[in-house]
């Protein structure tokens, strides 16, 4: 979890060389993290598209709903990634990237509480803003304590992000056939939020 990594400003863009001068074991262990944490995000969105059709049947909404659905939480994930920019120059980057994948696993797993679908439209806009700090903080975090190997870091973790993606329908339909879809929105938040504390 984030709590392993420094919570001063060893990630601000004031960071001297001297503090980003670390060990090759604190370097892995943030790549690591940042890029699990990049897998999971974008494995929940991700599974949605297998646990919105099981869903219908049980809040009684259609195929149009869906499309509202999927904008409300590409709205929010995609336009907070500003606010996260701006607020990383201010706070610490692992800080802020445990705080959203906290919020993003509590709304998730808050879905699985939903009984409309508005409540689910609720949901997932909240759970976007939780996940939109992924991509400007978590490419950050890395280009700071990777300076001279930033395009093959940045690869990678561009890379674990489609990996969560490739992931999300296979995993999402193995859960499903394991226990229902609320208990699957559980499952996968209560590990979201493990991975931001």
């Amino acid at each position: 979890s984030f709590s392993t990594l420094p919570s001063n400003r060893d990630f601000g863009a004031t960071a001297s060389s001297e503090q980003l001068n670390v060990s090759t074991c604190r370097r892995t262990v943030v790549l690591s993290l940042v890029n699990v944490s990049h897998v999971l995000n974008h494995l929940q969105s991700g599974m949605l598209s297998v646990l919105y059709p099981v869903m219908m049947a049980d809040l009684g909404f259609g195929y149009f709903a869906i499309g509202v659905l999927q904008t409300i939480y590409q709205l929010s994930a995609m336009g907070f990634q500003v606010v996260y920019g701006l607020l990383a120059r201010f706070f610490p980057r692992a800080i802020l990237l445990g705080v959203g994948n906290t919020i993003c696993g509590l709304f998730y797993m808050a879905t699985g509480l939903s009984q409309s679908v508005a409540q689910v439209g609720a949901m997932r806009g909240l759970s976007g803003l939780g996940s939109s700090v992924q991509h400007p903080v978590g490419a950050a975090i890395l280009v700071s304590y990777f300076e001279k190997a930033r395009g093959r870091v940045l690869t990678l973790h561009h890379s674990a992000g489609n990996l969560g993606a490739f992931l999300a329908p296979g995993v999402g339909g193995a859960l499903l056939l394991l226990a229902d879809w609320r208990t699957v929105f559980y499952i996968v938040g209560i590990s979201v939020v493990v991975m931001g504390v």
